[in-house]
């Protein structure tokens, strides 16, 4: 019998997925965890963040935005995302997110088929900061 996945806030770190990256991820499902190839991360961008051009030639990168406003372009076509907002990046299109707001931008950020892009266990892990504990939830369970 397969065991539910629970994560805490409390447990929950972040990382950045290279070195002066203005995003960060915080891991919430690795891919195979749940019997098939998807991952799921919150994805935070800083003020003024922005991810690199990037594309995922086998999976859409789904995101739902849950605090904050930004830009996405895929594919040379832009468009503006705000919290409530929800996300379709098709598979093979090039995409990225800017943050244009004054506040962090925050994103429940799903790849169907994560194709190791999202893997950060070789990466540095940070805290997660008290501006993000109080749009993810409180760290001592007590919701």
């Amino acid at each position: 019998m397969a065991e539910p996945i629970l994560r805490r806030t409390a447990d929950l770190t972040a990382f950045r997925l290279r070195d002066g990256a203005t995003n960060k991820m915080v891991p919430l499902l690795a891919p195979g965890e749940a019997g098939g190839p998807a991952s799921v991360n919150v994805e935070i961008f800083d003020v003024g963040g922005r991810q690199n051009p990037n594309s995922h030639p086998d999976s859409a990168e789904l995101f739902y935005f849950i605090s904050g406003t930004g830009l996405a372009s895929c594919d040379g076509t832009e468009v503006a995302v705000r919290a409530g907002d929800f996300l379709v990046l098709p598979a093979g299109s090039v995409h990225f997110i800017v943050n244009t707001g004054a506040e962090r931008l925050y994103a429940l950020t799903t790849l169907l088929r994560d194709d190791g892009s999202h893997d950060g266990s070789s990466r540095p892990q940070e805290s997660l900061l008290a501006e993000d504990l109080a749009v993810l939830g409180p760290a001592n369970g007590t919701r």
